[in-house]
């Protein structure tokens, strides 16, 4: 289902994108190069400045929740869903069996969807995480919220 709701995305937005075009080419035929450039640089100007605000970063860390590392620590990314044009992974880091820092992310191809990650816990036992990761999955057609969907992940897997 996942691939098929990418397809669809990558469909839509090509016959947006020739409609587009084919737009802009009896705009140009109708206006003239002159005219057409300086409207071209007043809607770049007009959509840079009014709708692309600046959002500031947030630190998901707060300063009474960070540990200070003893020792060396090591680093390990796990896959906990996969298909072929995207994937959802943690990211540990972890000394002998102290869990440090855990992270959800997605990575790849992700037109379509946006994932939220809610709740994950992991423990370390014998270089092996049992995980479980609780989180949504938006999903978007042409950058339009039309649902989402709750996901709860859980497994285990070997450490590198």
């Amino acid at each position: 289902m996942l691939t098929a709701w990418h397809l669809v995305n990558v469909v839509l937005f090509y016959a947006i994108l020739a409609g587009t075009l084919i737009l802009l080419q009896l705009l140009w035929n109708y206006l003239g190069t002159w005219k057409f450039l300086l409207l071209g640089l007043f809607l770049l100007i007009f959509l840079n400045t009014y709708l692309s605000p600046i959002k500031p970063l947030k630190n998901k860390l707060s300063a009474s929740s960070r540990q200070v590392i003893s020792g060396p620590s090591t680093e390990s990314i796990v896959t906990i869903m996969d298909n072929y044009f995207s994937r959802i992974q943690i990211l540990l880091t972890y000394h002998d069996s102290t869990l440090y820092y855990k992270g959800c992310f997605i990575t790849g191809s992700f037109a379509g969807n946006n994932w939220e990650t809610k709740k994950i816990s992991a423990t370390i036992i014998n270089r092996q995480v049992q995980y479980r990761v609780e989180g949504v999955l938006y999903w978007h057609l042409l950058g339009i919220p039309v649902g989402r969907q709750h996901k709860v992940l859980k497994g285990q897997a070997n450490l590198e």
